[in-house]
């Protein structure tokens, strides 16, 4: 993170009423899962942001832009494919991240959980 950041905190957003069944089913499927949890103070404070996909189906994402902006950028390379599958092909055992599930099954470090935190009409959560 970069040095002298404040925490920022979005206001919430309003939702049209016809959505809410769907947020309050997917916070109760993240509720459920113990993917989410409740939080009653954070510094920093994300919303909700509803995507349409083609398929008429609506996803819940959560608007990090601003903690993204106040972190130092990664320095990583990333490797041509040909390279890639010339380490994978020796390999005998494969792991993949399951699609479903998304990005819920990425840890967030201990530090930064507070920092995922988003809001709701029905209460401010936190990814684990």
């Amino acid at each position: 993170m970069k040095e002298g950041v404040k925490p920022y905190q979005q206001k919430l957003r309003k939702v049209h009423p016809s959505l809410e069944p769907v947020i309050q089913k997917d916070l109760t499927k993240l509720l459920g899962a113990w993917i989410i949890y409740k939080v009653h103070h954070s510094t920093w404070i994300s919303n909700l942001v509803l995507v349409r996909k083609k398929s008429g189906e609506i996803f819940l994402c959560v608007d990090f832009r601003n903690v993204n902006r106040t972190l130092d950028g990664d320095n990583y390379l990333v490797s041509y494919m040909d390279h890639i599958f010339q380490i994978v092909s020796r390999a005998r055992m494969f792991s993949l991240l399951d699609g479903f599930s998304r990005y819920n099954q990425v840890l967030v470090a201990e530090p930064n959980i507070l920092k995922t935190t988003f809001c709701t009409k029905w209460g401010t959560f936190a990814y684990k």
